[in-house]
């Protein structure tokens, strides 16, 4: 079971800010305001904008106490990686293993990937109260834009959803370590197969219904809609997306139990 007393940490840049570490916390503080000490027992993931001045024994720190680290840029979107040293867990990353050793296994990883999406398709039409025929993976995700798009304006929407998927990834990121895998490996990685990409795919799509919820909730409301308050929101109730998570990823494990 996840950890309830970690909380993911997002650090956004703000000129003049100092991020430190000292024993067992990390330390952050903007300009004319007080220093935030954050134990690093606190942590459950640290999302960091790419102008942070940060110095790499204060992320060394921080991957050494098992904490995933995801680098962004302005755009919301993933630019780097850094993952922790304990793999507390290793049965995914074992079956995995076992699949690559068959030839076509990139087919079989895909059809398993392309049936999870269909399936999170037709749920979320159903949702939406639309039929299911109505929908391709396409299709909806830009139902979404529009939903999202004709309330703040598709350059908004753009920039929220971009913030979205980000935070999938590191949640994506931090399941796939807490199973033993190192999802940079160059296996995971090449041109017909990206298992983090995929995986967040599938979890932001499956948990887009919360994201235009929040929209919608906040745009009635006339509160700030933008991604520093959706990642306020993300980190504050993020009870359903790990619910998510945790089923996405017995459904790949299941998936690899059957065919290897």
């Amino acid at each position: 079971m996840p950890d309830r007393t970690r909380k993911p940490v997002y650090i956004n840049h703000v000129p003049g800010m100092r991020v430190w570490y000292e024993p067992h916390a990390l330390n952050v503080r903007e300009p004319r305001k007080a220093t935030s000490r954050i134990p690093l027992r606190m942590i459950d993931r640290l999302l960091i904008h790419h102008k942070v001045k940060i110095e790499l024994a204060t992320l060394a720190a921080c991957t050494a106490a098992d904490i995933p680290i995801v680098i962004f840029n302005e755009d919301g979107e993933t630019i780097g990686r850094m993952l922790g040293m304990r793999r507390p867990d290793d049965d995914l990353r074992k079956r995995l293993e076992q699949l690559t050793a068959y030839t076509d296994w990139y087919h079989r990883y895909f059809d398993w990937y392309h049936h999870q999406l269909s399936r999170i398709v037709r749920k979320q039409a159903h949702r939406l109260g639309k039929p299911q025929y109505q929908f391709d993976s396409w299709s909806l995700i830009e139902h979404i834009h529009n939903q999202i798009g004709g309330r703040i304006g598709k350059p908004r929407a753009d920039a929220l959803i971009a913030r979205w998927t980000t935070l999938h990834r590191s949640k994506i990121l931090q399941g796939l370590y807490r199973k033993g895998l190192d999802a940079r490996d160059e296996r995971w990685i090449r041109d017909r197969v990206d298992l983090i990409e995929g995986l967040t795919q599938l979890l932001a799509i499956q948990c887009s219904h919360l994201l235009v919820r929040w929209v919608i909730h906040r745009h009635r409301e006339r509160q700030p809609i933008d991604a520093r308050s959706l990642t306020a929101w993300f980190e504050e109730d993020w009870k359903d997306v790990q619910h998510e998570t945790l089923k996405l990823m017995a459904r790949l494990e299941r998936w690899l139990i059957e065919i290897t």
